[in-house]
């Protein structure tokens, strides 16, 4: 019989080497890739370390502008679902954000766990307690090298799961500066018999966390343990089963108790999933919050041909500084959305309430070619030809395009 098996393996194999010789070899391309694998040198850690970059549009970046940075933990097994919520959520609820997946394979648990044991749930841990030489690896190499190959802004953001939670926390209570959001996933707030809850219950209630925001999502792993149990009841329970859940529980409680300290927080229990699938869901709902100053408020009102010049212009600039606001650093509304507004005045028919847009418009990208240009039709569509003049040949000298050099000779010569 063992023969037999043999036989039929190496035929098989035979078959398939002669059925791939016998054929043409198609070509296959992946109808969606996700991330450019890049790698450092790390020496904090001694070893080079894998990561990938994720580009908004795929690559195609904007000329001028900065990004907002995700550093994404278990990066090889989490980007394709941050990268989807990404495609589907930007420009709406979420900021165009260049994504860096930090490949945490090789040393998973030295890397993210904040302290050192022996054995977790009788089981031996060779190797725990990194998470401080991990984090002077991303403030003292990973990050200052992203910043320098990319163009991103100070705005970033950490997301980690279980015991990449953890580390998000530990991150959040030890080194609140380094990153401005934090999104934690069922966090593993058990660990070392709660050491790193206990830390940071005292400093939820003694530090200030202002301009800082987390999201915290709970998994139902209620049912690996109990048939009966529910969330409401967990907190009761004694075994060491519910002591990860118990543990998350006792963590929410504690920020919800300590509003006074700035922290943003929000959390979520997903009845539905389970560790390994709760992940998808709590970057969306962390990332949704977190980002809830982003969406546009009153799209009806900028669409209403009807909403006065000074009321656009006062939802423009309320806009520009709830963007500030967010992002801790100056930003204006987006440059296409205003655009957009400006030339659709124009075409209803509306040259003051064009002119007034477009004016913002150069106010907030002063050296924009496009900007310039635009306003210069907002004065033509005045009849103030001097001041359209003006404004295309800025935008000539910005960009020396033969697009703004007709306009020029257009004015020039308007018949």
């Amino acid at each position: 019989m063992l023969l037999a098996t043999r036989l039929f393996v190496v035929l098989f194999a035979l078959g398939v080497a002669a059925d791939t010789t016998a054929q043409t070899p198609v070509r296959r391309t992946h109808l969606v890739e996700v991330g450019v694998a890049d790698s450092l040198y790390s020496e904090v850690l001694g070893e080079q370390r894998p990561f990938w970059i994720h580009l908004p549009n795929g690559g195609d970046l904007q000329d001028g502008h900065r990004y907002p940075v995700i550093y994404l933990l278990d990066g090889s097994v989490h980007l394709d679902g941050l990268a989807a919520i990404q495609k589907y959520y930007s420009h709406f609820r979420l900021p165009e954000m260049i994504v860096v997946a930090i490949s945490n394979r090789a040393h998973r648990t030295r890397d993210l766990t904040t302290s050192s044991v022996d054995t977790r749930q009788g089981v031996t841990v060779e190797d725990s307690g990194g998470a401080e030489a991990f984090t002077r690896f991303l403030a003292d190499e990973l990050l200052p090298a992203i910043d320098r190959t990319y163009p991103t802004s100070g705005h970033r953001t950490l997301i980690g799961h279980s015991y990449g939670g953890l580390f998000t926390i530990h991150t959040l209570i030890r080194h609140p500066d380094l990153f401005r959001n934090y999104v934690a996933i069922n966090p593993s707030l058990d660990w070392d018999d709660q050491a790193l809850l206990h830390e940071a219950t005292s400093a939820l209630a003694e530090d200030d966390f202002s301009g800082k925001g987390l999201y915290v999502s709970l998994a139902n792993d209620i049912i690996r343990f109990s048939d009966t149990m529910t969330v409401g009841k967990v907190v009761r329970d004694t075994t060491d089963f519910s002591l990860g859940i118990r543990s998350i529980l006792a963590f929410t409680e504690a920020a919800e108790n300590h509003p006074e300290n700035g922290l943003r927080f929000s959390w979520g229990f997903y009845e539905q999933d389970i560790h390994g699938s709760v992940p998808l869901v709590s970057m969306r709902d962390g990332l949704v919050f977190l980002y809830d100053w982003w969406e546009l408020k009153h799209p009806a009102l900028y669409n209403d041909p009807s909403t006065p010049t000074p009321e656009i212009v006062g939802l423009i600039r309320d806009r520009t500084a709830a963007l500030t606001e967010g992002m801790g650093e100056p930003m204006a509304m987006q440059d296409d959305l205003l655009t957009m507004l400006g030339y659709m005045a124009l075409e209803g028919d509306q040259p003051e309430k064009a002119r007034a847009i477009f004016e913002l418009l150069v106010e907030y990208y002063p050296v924009s070619a496009d900007a310039h240009s635009a306003l210069a039709e907002g004065f033509e569509a005045e009849g103030d030809w001097e001041r359209a003049l003006h404004h295309a040949r800025l935008a000539f000298s910005l960009s020396g395009s033969e697009a703004h050099a007709a306009q020029i000779e257009a004015l020039t010569d308007p018949r």
